[in-house]
């Protein structure tokens, strides 16, 4: 029995010991892991840590709150910031604003025509508007697209920018209207590079050129190029009835009269053949991301910005502000249809101008107004009054009687308005 107590006591103490050991094995093997966790543990947790992550990175200030802007007025209205820890100090000077506003609505008090006007500083936030979504015929601005559109495509890979493009006779005027802005008739039956195309298309506007750029895309395409860059009321080659919601319900800072006027103006134009048609919030837009950067891409913005900036048609923002002055804008020219839009940089920063007219009875009247909305917009107080400019043309361009549109005869396939 002791014998048999021993085996059991003597089998208790070799378990016992086998216990031992295993946990003591086990142990190991915990430390082990342990160890070997720990550089994993640190390889998951830094590269969150430094990424930011609100659940390992502690939150050093609360999160901004994101405000909309505001919905555009009749007037000069500072945009809200977001607010941050320390309440920053607005940027809007509001006697400017106030300057700004009795300026423009002086200026275009009892003139005739339809006007369409954005200034709108993208640095303050303050911004002035006019019938900023009334349709108004496109003129030349649809290029603004097209050159997007393009250089869209050159930079997938769609098209090469040395490719040559056949100028056919049929994208030339006729022999009783004005010269194209850049191609003469000796280039007739020619080749030109796409990158001559787009620079000649935006930087003097011709006709020829954006013909042979359209024969690179469709108006589907041209339309869908405008959504993407949030270009909502932007149409090409359509009559006017046909649209889905027109007529357009009168906006926040539209004058009715002015809405009736420019509906009636573009349903009988419309009579000639379909329309492009877009408003002056669509072509704010193309502008304030142009300036960001956000055109297709940064790169095709830049590029753009360049071609805009070298605009030869200058009697319009350039002309009654000082030598020198860094602008990058577009004209646009139809019969009682007068443009010019961009960006002109004042010493104080950016300022996005549209200046838009139609169905003016006098399209050199509409020209000397939109010069004086951009020394307005530039800042300047003092300049010549519009009596003053046809009393003494040298004083405003020259501009005492309606000019040459840029219009050209359509091709015999489409209607192209310019």
């Amino acid at each position: 029995m002791l014998a048999s107590a021993g085996l059991q006591l003597g089998g208790y103490a070799v378990d016992t010991r086998l216990r031992m050991q295993t946990r003591i094995l086990n142990d190991y093997r915990i430390a082990i892991g342990a160890l070997l966790a720990v550089p994993l543990i640190l390889a998951i947790a830094l590269p969150l840590y430094f990424s930011g992550s609100p659940k390992l990175r502690a939150r050093t200030a609360a999160p901004s709150a994101t405000i909309p802007a505001p919905e555009s007025g009749a007037g000069m209205v500072a945009q809200q910031t977001p607010q941050s820890a320390t309440p920053a100090v607005s940027t809007t000077n509001q006697p400017e604003t106030q300057r700004i506003e009795a300026a423009i609505d002086g200026l275009l008090a009892g003139r005739d025509g339809v006007y369409g006007v954005v200034a709108a500083d993208p640095t303050s936030g303050a911004r002035y508007s006019r019938n900023a979504d009334v349709p108004f015929l496109a003129a030349s601005l649809y290029k603004l697209v097209l050159l997007a559109d393009v250089h869209a495509a050159i930079e997938d890979g769609l098209i090469a920018p040395d490719t040559e493009l056949p100028l056919l006779p049929e994208y030339f005027p006729g022999p009783d209207e004005p010269e194209d802005s850049y191609f003469d008739a000796s280039f007739v039956d020619g080749t030109i590079p796409i990158s001559e195309a787009l620079y000649a298309t935006g930087a003097y506007s011709s006709n020829v050129a954006a013909f042979a750029l359209l024969a690179l895309t469709d108006d589907a395409q041209l339309e869908a190029m405008a959504r993407r860059l949030g270009m909502t009321h932007t149409y090409f080659h359509v009559q006017p009835t046909e649209l889905a919601g027109w007529p357009p319900a009168t906006p926040t800072d539209a004058d009715p009269a002015a809405l009736s006027e420019a509906i009636t103006f573009a349903e009988e134009q419309a009579g000639a053949g379909p329309l492009m048609l877009t408003t002056p919030r669509d072509i704010e837009t193309y502008f304030s991301r142009l300036l960001a950067g956000n055109v297709v891409s940064p790169a095709v913005s830049a590029t753009i910005l360049e071609t805009l900036k070298e605009q030869a048609v200058d009697d319009r923002f350039p002309c009654l502000l000082p030598p020198g002055v860094e602008m990058a804008h577009k004209t646009g020219n139809l019969d009682h249809v007068v443009h010019d839009v961009g960006i002109i940089w004042r010493p104080e920063g950016p300022v996005v101008l549209i200046a838009m007219v139609q169905d003016s009875p006098d399209d050199a009247e509409a020209t000397l107004v939109i010069q004086r909305l951009a020394a307005i917009a530039y800042g300047l107080d003092q300049f010549p009054s519009i009596a003053d400019a046809f009393a003494t043309p040298e004083i405003s361009c020259g501009i005492v009687a309606p000019f040459d549109s840029e219009t050209s005869e359509p091709l015999a396939t489409e209607e192209v308005d310019f």
